[in-house]
């Protein structure tokens, strides 16, 4: 966790380079977080998001902690529609209490895909969603998907 902790010290951090940096929550596929988007230019940015989940069910409790490290490459665009290609780090944690379930993986890949991003009503203030194809590497394991994450971030211009 300290590492987790240690990579948001970084990337705010690193907010004295950053043309906007983004403070937010989001939703990666089913799993709300925290997280931090900073655009390096028009072109180039980063993104950490952290988050997780706990369920109490029949007895047994279950958690997920999953955390995502990824740099975005944003194409041109004269739109709120932005395609972008991006390559990730993340990491995945689960288990419940009762052992039947304790997994620890670390995954990298690559993907691309669309993001929307409004900021009509006010210009620090941006809602995305970003909906694309992705590559993973768990382990031993090659997967093919399809990545999913919205996300509300306030933006500070440096």
């Amino acid at each position: 966790m300290k590492n987790v902790f240690l990579a948001f010290a970084l990337l705010i951090g690193g907010s004295a380079v950053a043309q906007s940096t983004g403070v937010g929550v989001g939703l990666n596929w089913s799993t709300p977080g925290l997280s931090v988007h900073q655009y390096f230019d028009d072109y180039n940015s980063a993104q950490l998001f952290v988050g997780g989940t706990y369920a109490e069910q029949l007895g047994t409790t279950s958690s997920v902690l999953y955390a995502t490290g990824r740099y975005l490459y944003h194409f041109d665009s004269r739109s709120d529609f932005v395609p972008y290609a991006y390559g990730a780090l993340s990491y995945m944690r689960s288990e419940t209490d009762g052992g039947w379930i304790d997994i620890s993986m670390t995954m990298y890949g690559i993907g691309g895909g669309a993001g929307i991003e409004w900021k009509n009503y006010d210009e620090n203030f941006g809602v995305m969603i970003d909906l694309g194809p992705t590559a993973v590497y768990d382990n031993n394991n090659f997967i093919l998907g399809l990545s999913i994450m919205f996300g509300v971030h306030y933006y500070i211009e440096n």
